[in-house]
């Protein structure tokens, strides 16, 4: 595994997309945060010597570390394009006539999707993050705690980790099992708007609470439950703007609580499930599919 992994990666860093990949993931990563530092600086309001501001370092960290993102979606485009490329141009064939089986072929695919997507997304986020460090407050809530906000980042982290392998895996599952390029690009990209279009008219449900009352958040809440898993990381950080968790708590004013970190583990723990079981199905495919 460690030498097919050696040799494929090399192979990839000679690609003339992976270097157009970069440089686009660079440009971005620099202009796409300045760009929501001018619009905060255009649209935000100065009373008594405080600045109201829109945007703050975390939020942007959460934005940027999304599959919704400008990033998130360039990305798995053109990784899908490099993987695909080996089928076309025999790679798969010669791997699997050299000694190579299909099982390590298959996983090795799966693990250089895992490291260019979750790669290059971190660096986007990581650089997005530094800049609104840079220029916008760390947070909007005056009054925040800095462990709190930590936190708040560490579990955007988790969640859209868990989501990435989840979202790596429909990419390989097409490109090795049904040799499609099309339904690898096209899948994935669908699934992420129904899952984030649902998600957010549950959290708007949520958010309106029609007159406080806990109903109308139990409303979002099982919205939310029945959607998706794919999306429901879009919920759990429109939840994090909040700092109280109110969507799942479905009160406000809990915090952080056992209720919260059993959603948070929810949304962690289902895509890994729905990953491995697709990576199984997809290797048993690969299996019996004829390269001819």
């Amino acid at each position: 595994m460690r030498n097919l992994l050696k040799a494929d990666f090399f192979r990839i860093f000679k690609d003339k997309l992976f270097l157009a990949l970069c440089i686009s993931v660079g440009a971005l990563s620099i202009f796409t945060p300045l760009v929501y530092v001018g619009i905060d600086r255009l649209i935000s309001v100065e009373e008594e010597g405080v600045t109201s501001h829109i945007f703050c370092a975390v939020d942007l960290f959460g934005m940027f570390f999304s599959l919704t993102s400008v990033v998130g979606i360039l990305v798995p485009v053109l990784t899908s394009i490099i993987l695909n490329r080996d089928f076309k141009n025999g790679v798969i064939r010669n791997k699997l006539t050299s000694g190579k089986n299909r099982e390590t072929t298959y996983l090795a695919a799966l693990i250089e999707n895992l490291v260019l997507e979750i790669g290059f997304t971190i660096v986007f986020a990581l650089i997005g993050f530094i800049i609104g460090v840079t220029f916008l407050p760390f947070s909007l809530k005056t009054d925040y705690v800095f462990s709190t906000e930590l936190l708040h980042i560490f579990f955007i982290f988790i969640i859209n980790i868990c989501v990435l392998v989840f979202h790596c895996s429909v990419i390989t599952f097409f490109i090795y099992a049904t040799r499609s390029l099309a339904l690898a690009i096209i899948i994935p990209y669908v699934i992420v708007n129904i899952g984030s279009t649902i998600t957010s008219i549950g959290s708007i449900i949520a958010a309106l609470e029609l007159g406080n009352n806990p109903e109308s958040q139990l409303i979002g809440l099982k919205i939310i439950e029945i959607i998706n898993f794919y999306g429901g990381k879009e919920a759990l950080l429109s939840s994090f703007m909040s700092n109280n968790f109110s969507i799942f708590a479905l009160t406000e004013g809990v915090g952080y609580n056992v209720f919260d970190v059993y959603h948070v583990v929810g949304y962690t723990v289902i895509p890994l499930v729905f990953a491995a079981l697709l990576n199984y199905l997809g290797i048993t495919i690969f299996r019996k599919k004829d390269l001819k």
